[in-house]
């Protein structure tokens, strides 16, 4: 994995380059330099207007459960809409024992789901992919991923130490 200052150095303004020197070898003229085995992390996460946290569990803890979801929405489209560069989203499990964000971020999760072409992956199947892309229509066969198949159904986010007593 690779790690990034805190100052958004991964971002759609960038992200072009950064497959360009992440990757080398996608580039024909490049091919001696073989591919890298990091995962981009963007290094901010944005809350409307212009507030900037490091990582998701680092925003205020005095926002509403509509504001972070609003945020979730809001930084997914900074990816998706423009050159869909991996949206990664990284929490300590804490963060979720404060109901208003465990219940935006299932939200999140449900308004994900219904979108064919999104797909929730681990960094390294993310990598993988990067290092080998293959069209919307294959994802289902690309074994780093390992699907049999898109499945519909509510996510649940259980504290361990709960379930474990």
């Amino acid at each position: 994995m690779i790690t990034l200052t805190f100052d958004d150095a991964v971002n759609a303004d960038n992200w072009d380059l950064f497959q360009e020197k992440l990757f080398p070898s996608q580039n024909p003229i490049t091919t001696d330099t073989p591919p890298s085995n990091g995962a981009p992390v963007p290094a901010q996460f944005g809350l409307p207007p212009g507030y900037r946290c490091a990582m998701v569990d680092s925003c205020p803890h005095h926002l509403t459960g509509k504001e972070i979801y609003n945020a979730l929405i809001h930084n997914f489209h900074r990816h998706y809409d423009t050159n869909r560069a991996p949206f990664g989203l990284y929490f300590h499990t804490t963060w979720f024992k404060k109901p208003e964000f465990l219940a935006a971020f299932q939200k999140f999760l449900d308004e994900m789901g219904k979108r064919p072409d999104v797909w929730f992956v681990t960094n390294w199947q993310a990598v993988q992919w990067m290092r080998n892309p293959v069209p919307l229509g294959q994802v289902e066969q690309f074994e780093p991923w390992g699907c049999k198949k898109r499945v519909s159904q509510k996510f649940h986010i259980l504290n361990y130490y709960q379930e474990v007593k």
